[in-house]
């Protein structure tokens, strides 16, 4: 089986990356004297939902399969990325199986998690 790696997921699943830009700019514009923050709160209502469904036990969904990066493909449209799911898919490639471990998801929550600011004056403090 192919050893999750940041650079490696983020190619299989271009929307994993999209989140990890989301997290980077969030991060960027929570500003340090701000009073009321909580990361906690953005993590869970504003990544998690779709982290759930890209990578780790959840994923294999249809339309899942996870994209060979040494291949060229189509434009991910957001809508249908995450259309109505039904029945789990089996894994057709090393790289979604790579997907729907528990390393993978761990990698890519501490990644997705650990670059906010801590939380400040909520109610999970």
């Amino acid at each position: 089986m192919i050893e999750p790696t940041w650079d490696i997921i983020a190619a299989c699943d271009t929307r994993i990356a999209a989140l990890d830009v989301l997290v980077q700019r969030v991060a960027k514009s929570v500003a340090a004297d701000e009073s009321r923050w909580c990361a906690n709160a953005f993590f869970s209502t504003a990544v998690k939902p779709f982290l759930l469904e890209l990578v780790g036990n959840g994923r294999g969904y249809p339309p899942e399969c996870a994209n060979d990066p040494t291949k060229m493909r189509e434009p991910i449209v957001w809508e249908e990325a995450f259309a109505a799911q039904d029945d789990r898919i089996p894994a057709t490639t090393p790289f979604e199986e790579m997907l729907r471990t528990s390393e993978a998801y761990d990698l890519v929550y501490d990644r997705l998690y650990l670059p906010l600011p801590g939380c400040r004056d909520c109610s999970c403090l």
